[in-house]
C-alpha cells in the first residue's frame, strides 16, 4: 500500500467526527499530517492467519522469493543484478518471482545460464502464494522508494522467513530487528545481504 490515499482506512470518510484511522505506518502518517487537521491514529495493516501457519518445506536452501509488482518502484531490476551477483558464490541459488508488470520482461534478458536460475510464477492464488512462502529460504523487497508500510514483508515474517529489505522509511518500521535493511538501489550490498544470511544457519534462525 502505498500514497496518501490509500493510506486511509474507510473510516476517513468521518472526519468530522474528529476521528480519522492511518492503516500503515509512521511513514504514512508523515505523509497524512500537513493535509489533515483533525486527530488521527495509526492503524497498521494485518496479516492473514494461513500466512502463521506456514510449515517450510524447503528443498531448496538458496531459495530467493521476490513477491511484488514487477514495477521501477518495486526494485525488480535492483533484485535482478543483485541475483546475477549472488550466483557467483552460490551457484544453486534459485530467485523465484510472484507478480506481474511492465518489467516483466527483464528476466529474459538475462543470459541464459542465470536465466535458468529464475523462475517467474506471474500473479497467483492467496493458496498458492502461501506455499511458495513455505517453500522459500529467504524474502526479497529491494524497492527503491514511496513504501509506506510493506505488507509483503509482515507475511514473510509471519512466515518465518528471514527479510532482506531496503532501508526506506516504511520497511524500515515493519522490519525492525528481524531482517536486514540495506541501502535502496544497490543490488551489491543485496547480494551481500543475501549470501550473508543464506550461507550461516544461525543467522537465520535469529532473523
Amino acid at each position: 500500500t502505498t500514497g496518501c490515499r490509500s493510506s486511509l482506512s474507510p473510516s476517513s470518510s468521518r472526519s468530522r467526527a474528529g476521528l480519522i484511522r492511518a492503516s500503515t505506518s509512521t511513514a504514512a502518517l508523515r505523509c497524512l499530517s500537513p493535509r489533515v487537521r483533525v486527530p488521527f491514529r495509526i492503524v497498521p495493516n494485518g496479516v492473514g492467519r494461513e500466512f502463521f501457519a506456514v510449515d517450510g518445506h524447503r528443498s531448496v536452501p538458496a531459495r530467493v522469493l521476490f513477491a511484488h509488482r514487477l514495477e521501477p518502484r518495486k526494485g525488480f531490476g535492483i533484485a535482478l543484478r543483485a541475483f546475477t551477483c549472488l550466483l557467483d558464490s552460490m551457484p544453486d541459488a534459485e530467485l523465484v518471482v510472484v507478480g506481474d508488470g511492465a518489467e516483466r520482461a527483464l528476466a529474459d534478458r538475462l543470459p541464459t545460464e542465470i536465466r535458468r536460475r529464475v523462475q517467474m510464477l506471474g500473479t497467483l492464488s492467496r493458496d498458492r502464494l502461501v506455499d511458495e512462502f513455505a517453500r522459500a529460504a529467504i524474502f526479497l523487497a529491494p524497492a527503491l522508494n514511496g513504501e509506506s508500510f510493506g505488507i509483503a514483508l509482515a507475511e514473510a515474517m509471519a512466515a518465518g522467513l528471514p527479510v532482506i529489505a531496503s532501508d526506506v522509511a516504511g520497511y524500515r518500521e515493519v522490519v525492525g530487528d528481524a531482517g536486514v535493511l540495506v541501502p535502496a538501489g544497490n543490488p551489491m550490498a543485496v547480494a551481500d545481504a543475501l549470501a550473508g544470511v543464506l550461507t550461516s544457519a544461525t543467522r537465520q534462525q535469529a532473523l
